[in-house]
């Protein structure tokens, strides 16, 4: 039910949708110019043994497993802010990692470069590779590793081709196209509610005015309790001879009644 109410909501008030879906779109290609791209870069190298710990004419290669501890050791000394603060002090608004590979078992290592142009990305990531050696030689010497133990750092990858990443303007775009499109939905929910509420109101009143009005009922009459008859009074000799005369005289004809009539008006003798 409040889905369609608000799916008719949004049919009935189409050109609030449209505001709203346009200031959003440009909000969005705002967003869209104003975030730059970041470009990333990523290089790879691994530790070799020393010539002491390689048998005659043997292949360095074949001794890389023996060098995992070392890698750590070294990762963990370039990821110290003594070793990061001045690389990145150098490459202003760039980042990097450094990590060991975890797609291999020997000491392999992996750097990856974040910057906001594709030259930064690749000039950090040679930087921390010529800090590989220079590192690894200053555990060594605190060590007071011997010549012939001695590990080196070979190069096997990088800097690779800086690539373009957009995913923080992803990000920004998905949130602001999102809140958008929930304030464009309350916003035309309120606007509708509004006229609605106001159409009714007028309808009420244009109601009201035009209905005739109701007439008062006019009062009813009290209602008086009914008033019995008198009982007829008992005769009396009078009332009844009075009675018989009249009721003798109704009944006796034209002609009786002209010669008593004649014979009261008779003179005396």
């Amino acid at each position: 039910m409040i889905l369609s109410d608000l799916l008719n909501a949004l049919l009935r008030r189409w050109y609030v949708v449209l505001v709203g879906l346009v200031a959003t779109g440009l909000l969005c290609f705002l967003v869209t110019t104003r975030l730059a791209p970041t470009y990333e870069s990523t290089a790879t190298a691994t530790l070799v043994p020393g010539e002491s710990t390689i048998a005659q004419r043997g292949n360095p290669l074949m001794y890389l497993e023996g060098l995992i501890l070392a890698r750590d050791v070294l990762v963990r000394s370039l990821s110290s802010d003594d070793v990061r603060e001045p690389i990145l002090a150098e490459f202003p608004g760039a980042d990097f990692t450094i990590d060991a590979d975890p797609n291999t078992n020997g000491p392999m290592i992996v750097i990856e470069s974040t910057a906001p142009e594709p030259e930064t990305a690749g000039a950090i990531i040679t930087r921390v590779l010529d800090e590989l050696p220079t590192r690894l030689g200053v555990l060594q010497d605190e060590v007071q590793s011997p010549d012939a133990d001695r590990i080196s750092v070979l190069r096997l990858a990088g800097p690779a081709e800086p690539e373009t990443v957009r995913t923080a303007t992803v990000r920004a775009v998905g949130a602001l196209a999102g809140v958008g499109i929930v304030v464009t939905l309350l916003v035309t929910g309120l606007v509708d509610g509004l006229i609605g509420g106001r159409r009714q109101r007028r309808s009420n009143r244009g109601r009201e005015q035009t209905s005739p009005k109701a007439k008062a009922a006019a009062p009813h009459p009290p209602v008086h309790p009914v008033e019995a008859p008198d009982p007829p009074e008992a005769a009396t000799p009078e009332t009844a001879e009075s009675s018989g005369k009249n009721a003798t005289s109704n009944r006796a004809g034209p002609k009786e009644s002209d010669h008593l009539h004649a014979a009261r008006n008779a003179p005396e003798v």
